[in-house]
């Protein structure tokens, strides 16, 4: 017999005010660029702030980062306690952020590769910015999967899911 699943609908948005969240934590001028539910069950928003004199972006561009991590009470509804990360300026133009253990995979979706080799599209940072390491997660990233027993073996047991991409797919890429 086939039963369906009754799931409890719990929105994030509705439980946290965004605007609020930010003149708490000094990030007025910060802009959410992604979250995530870690595998703690944590959830964690990552804030981006520009230099205010920056005319042209590159990759290379300096923003400065900040990870608010949310533990929640899923069965009340509830934020628990807001504990804030402030990673610094780093020199590279991050979209995504997974939590890793006590520390933050920190990508972007595309890679360019160089005479060099694949730009290193993917950092881990300590909590504090530390940068512990750089490597090329790959290219046309749609999401990345954080398994909870990973660390320390980065970034070999790193599962990635790519977009589907059927015109101009680097060939270097590697399925995963």
């Amino acid at each position: 017999m086939n039963q369906s699943i009754k799931a409890k609908i719990l929105p994030l948005f509705p439980i946290l005010d965004l605007n609020e969240l930010r003149r708490e934590t000094h990030l007025e001028d910060a802009v959410l660029s992604d979250f995530s539910v870690g595998w703690d069950q944590n959830v964690y928003l990552l804030f981006k702030q520009m230099a205010e004199s920056q005319d042209k972006i590159t990759a290379k561009t300096p923003a400065g980062y900040t990870v608010v991590e949310l533990k929640m009470d899923w069965a009340g509804g509830e934020i628990l306690d807001i504990a804030v990360f402030p990673l610094g300026r780093l020199k590279f133009q991050f979209r995504y952020m997974r939590a890793i253990g006590e520390e933050f995979l920190l990508f972007k979706a595309r890679s360019a590769y160089r005479e060099s080799g694949p730009e290193q599209n993917a950092w881990i940072v300590s909590r504090d910015g530390a940068v512990l390491s750089r490597f090329c997660l790959g290219d046309g990233i749609q999401d990345c999967v954080v398994k909870k027993k990973m660390a320390p073996s980065l970034p070999a047991t790193l599962t990635k899911a790519y977009l589907v991409i059927t015109v101009g797919m680097n060939p270097w890429v590697l399925a995963a």
